[in-house]
């Protein structure tokens, strides 16, 4: 299992890099992203995101671009592991392999809450989401494990740029 986590300026030197020893024993692999660790360019080409929906950690997008990345750089069957800085990790998480691959190769955790209270429709429209389905149960996108095979490689979107083309 490769993991991947994201912290923003201060915080990924108080909570990422205190953890980082730790989680390298827990998994194959392990990535502690930061601000300064995402290309210009994927901040240029989605600066309507980055800088102006929520200009509070780059509006989230820099998710979709480290999963998507690291998820292409695994083999067929190998699972991702992302959870977000201030989710500490002290135990092994293969435990959770068997849900995942029982469930497309996902294994996610639920809010409890529906998605309209959450998500604009507006914004689902312009991430081509506009369906039903988005207007279920809310996923915690907090720490999740993916199997690497179509499903969740077509899951893991492409960015608002990409999608344009």
């Amino acid at each position: 299992i490769t993991a991947v986590s994201y912290a923003h300026g201060a915080f990924h030197e108080e909570m990422s890099e205190a953890r980082t020893p730790r989680n390298k024993k827990l998994f194959s692999s392990y990535f502690a992203w930061r601000e300064k660790d995402i290309p210009s360019s994927f901040i240029q080409e989605n600066n309507s995101v980055w800088r102006h929906l929520y200009k509070r950690f780059g509006g989230l997008i820099w998710k979709s671009y480290i999963v998507k990345k690291h998820l292409s750089e695994l083999n067929e069957g190998e699972f991702l592991f992302y959870h977000d800085s201030d989710c500490e990790i002290k135990k092994d998480v293969n435990f959770l392999v068997d849900s995942a691959a029982a469930n497309d190769g996902m294994f996610h955790l639920s809010t409890g809450l529906s998605e309209k209270i959450y998500t604009k429709r507006r914004c689902l429209k312009k991430l081509l989401c506009d369906t039903d389905d988005f207007f279920g149960e809310q996923w915690m996108t907090t720490l999740f494990l993916l199997q690497k095979n179509p499903f969740t490689v077509d899951f893991s979107r492409p960015t608002l740029k990409e999608q344009k083309n």
